[in-house]
């Protein structure tokens, strides 16, 4: 029996046999600015009537450097910023209340966060899995710190909790 053919009885294929279908092919690049397009909402970040960031609202958008977070804002919603890999920076506002699960999971290159007075819930796995975060500080009005909201930052060198905590 050929290689191939012992191969293909296995159920493994090598990688110069494997082929796709002309009809199949597709440059990636087109297909990616679409799905881009399609996970922005509408509002701008900037509109200061917003109240919460929705769910998934800038989710795997990795070239995301920086954002500033406008005042008005209460909510950060669960995973909306989610696989942001390039967000290196991040302004909250003083009318920040909440940030929800996976917020900020796997933002890798966010260095030092600064959460402000005012938020009380941070649910879990919020900055999970941010192996660049060095420095986070808490705010005295968090009563309380839900598990595994940093699991998996791996370089946190520095964590200021307040008392209350």
């Amino acid at each position: 029996m050929k290689e191939s053919e012992k191969a293909q009885s296995e159920g493994k294929i090598k990688k110069e046999e494997l082929s796709i279908p002309e009809d199949r092919k597709q440059e990636k690049k087109p297909q990616e600015e679409k799905i881009q397009e399609e996970k922005m909402p509408e509002k701008k970040i900037q509109d200061d009537k917003i109240r919460e960031i929705p769910a998934k609202a800038y989710a795997e958008n990795r070239e995301l450097t920086g954002i500033v977070i406008p005042e008005g804002v209460e909510i950060i919603g669960e995973k909306a910023f989610y696989f942001c890999t390039g967000l290196k920076t991040v302004t909250f506002p003083k009318s920040l209340r909440e940030i929800r699960g996976e917020a900020f999971s796997k933002c890798r290159s966010l260095k030092e966060i600064v959460i402000p007075d005012g938020v009380s819930v941070m649910e879990p796995e919020a900055f999970s899995w941010c192996e660049g975060l060095e420095r986070v500080r808490l705010p005295e009005s968090l009563a309380w710190l839900e598990k595994r909201v940093f699991l998996n930052c791996s370089n946190l060198k520095e964590v200021w909790i307040p008392s209350g905590v």
